[in-house]
C-alpha cells in the first residue's frame, strides 16, 4: 500500500490542485478492466484491442503536434478559416460543406483503426467519421497520411472508406472518432480519439476506449467495459504497451458542497455556489440553465467527447449535450466510459440512448452526471432540458 500512495502523490504532485478541489487518493476498487491480461473480462479481447489501439493513436498525434506549428484561434465553435489553416498546408485542409478541419493524423487514424479491427475482428461492421474524398484531392496531404498510417495508398483510401459503409442489420460494429476535436488538435486545446464496440441488436455500447493526448504524461487514455467499470491508464511511449493505473484522482472537491435545491438567479461561483457543469449546444439553440441564469458553465474544448471525459474523471458535476440528433462517433464511447466510471448517461426523459446508425435521433438531448452528483442534479439538468425546449420532450421510437 505504501507504495501504491508514494505512486499516486507523485500523480496528483503534477496536477494544479485549487482551493476548492482535492486528490483522493486510493486503491481502483470498482473496475475489473485488468483482468483483460487473463482473458477473465466479458469482452477482454475487444477491451485489449481497445487500448492498444488508441494507445498508438495518442502516439502519433504526440509525434506529429510535436513537428507541427500550432494554429491561432480564438474563435468559437468548431468551424476555421483557409486563411487559419494556411501554416499547416499539406497536414490539414477543410471539410467540405462545414468548414470544419480534417488533418492527415485524423485520416490516418482511421485507415490504421480500421485494417487492425478488420484483421483481428473479422465479423464485425466498422463505422469511421471520415471518408476519403478530401485526402483524394489533396496530394500532399494524401502523401502524409500514407506515411503516418504505413499501408499502401490503395489499402489506406479502402481502409478509411470502410467506415462509411452500410451497417449490416443485427451486427456488431466497432465506432471510431480518430479526433473529436480537431480544432483543438491544430489549436493547442485538448482533443479525443474516440473508439466504442457496439451491441448492433440494442444500440448499447460495450467497449469503450477514449485517448486524451493533451494530458500525456498523466493517466491520458480512459477504458471502460460494460458492466466492468472503467480504468484509466498511462501512454507509455513507443514500443512501450499503455500502463493500467491502480489508483484513483478525483478532483471532485465540489461534491463536498451543498447546493441551493432551486436554481438561483444571483451571481455564483463554480463549485462552490453551484456544481461545476458543461455544455455543448449549436449557438441558435440558446441553452439550458439548470443551476440559474448566473451560473454559467465552464469551458471544456474541444469536442463532446473532452466533457464526457470531464464527467467521467470526476473534475465535473454533469454535461449537457442540447441537442435532438447525434452523431454516434461524437458520443457514444463517452457515454460508456461515464456509466463505468459510476455516473449516468441518459437522453431527457431517462432512458438510455441506442446508438444505432451514423446519427441517432435523442430525446430532448443527452444530460450526463459524475458519480459523485447526487440524483438532485441529475434530475436538475434534465429537467432544465426540458424547459428549454419548451416542453417536456416525446418519447423516441
Amino acid at each position: 500500500m505504501a507504495a501504491l500512495l508514494v505512486i499516486g502523490a507523485a500523480a496528483a504532485a503534477r496536477i494544479p490542485l485549487s482551493t476548492r478541489a482535492r486528490a483522493v487518493l486510493r486503491p481502483h476498487a470498482r473496475s475489473h478492466i485488468a483482468a483483460i491480461a487473463d482473458g477473465e473480462l466479458q469482452y477482454g479481447r475487444e477491451a485489449a484491442a481497445a487500448i492498444a489501439l488508441v494507445d498508438r493513436a495518442v502516439r502519433l498525434c504526440l509525434e506529429l503536434s510535436a513537428e507541427m506549428q500550432t494554429v491561432a484561434s480564438d474563435a468559437p465553435g468548431v468551424e476555421m478559416t483557409s486563411e487559419q489553416l494556411a501554416s499547416t498546408k499539406g497536414l490539414s485542409s477543410l471539410k467540405a460543406g462545414d468548414n470544419t478541419p480534417v488533418t492527415a493524423a485524423d485520416f490516418a487514424i482511421q485507415a490504421f483503426i480500421s485494417s487492425a479491427l478488420a484483421k483481428f475482428f473479422p465479423d464485425d461492421a466498422f463505422m469511421g467519421e471520415e471518408d476519403s474524398a478530401d485526402l483524394r484531392a489533396d496530394a500532399s496531404l494524401r502523401a502524409l497520411t500514407q506515411r503516418l498510417c504505413g499501408l499502401a495508398e490503395p489499402d489506406m483510401l479502402a481502409a478509411i472508406d470502410r467506415g462509411v459503409q452500410p451497417l449490416p442489420a443485427g451486427k456488431r460494429f466497432w465506432v471510431l472518432d480518430p479526433i473529436d476535436g480537431t480544432k483543438g488538435f491544430l489549436t493547442g486545446a485538448q482533443y479525443i480519439v474516440g473508439l466504442a464496440l457496439v451491441d448492433g441488436v440494442s444500440g448499447q455500447p460495450l467497449v469503450a476506449a477514449m485517448g486524451n493526448p493533451r494530458l500525456h504524461p498523466e493517466p491520458s487514455i480512459m477504458v471502460a467495459a460494460a458492466g466492468a467499470g472503467m480504468r484509466m491508464f498511462v501512454h507509455s511511449g513507443a514500443g512501450v504497451p499503455a500502463k493500467p493505473v491502480n489508483y484513483e484522482l478525483r478532483l471532485n472537491g465540489w461534491s463536498e458542497r451543498k447546493y441551493p435545491a432551486e436554481p438561483s438567479d444571483a451571481p455564483g461561483i463554480a463549485g462552490e455556489d453551484y456544481p461545476p457543469w458543461l455544455v455543448s449546444r449549436p449557438m441558435s439553440e440558446g441553452s439550458p440553465l439548470p443551476f440559474g441564469a448566473r451560473s454559467p458553465p465552464g469551458d471544456v474544448c474541444c469536442g463532446a467527447l473532452c466533457k464526457y471525459w470531464s464527467v467521467a474523471a470526476g473534475t465535473h458535476a454533469g454535461f449537457i449535450q442540447f441537442v435532438t440528433s447525434l452523431k454516434t462517433w461524437d458520443h457514444v464511447a463517452g457515454v460508456l466510459c461515464v456509466v463505468e466510471s459510476g455516473g449516468r448517461a441518459t437522453d431527457a426523459v431517462g432512458a438510455p440512448v441506442a446508438f444505432l446508425g451514423r446519427e441517432v435521433p435523442v430525446a430532448g438531448g443527452v444530460v450526463c452526471s459524475a458519480r459523485e452528483a447526487p440524483d438532485a442534479i441529475h434530475e436538475r439538468m434534465t429537467s432544465s432540458v426540458r424547459s428549454a425546449r419548451g416542453a417536456a420532450p416525446p418519447e423516441m421510437p
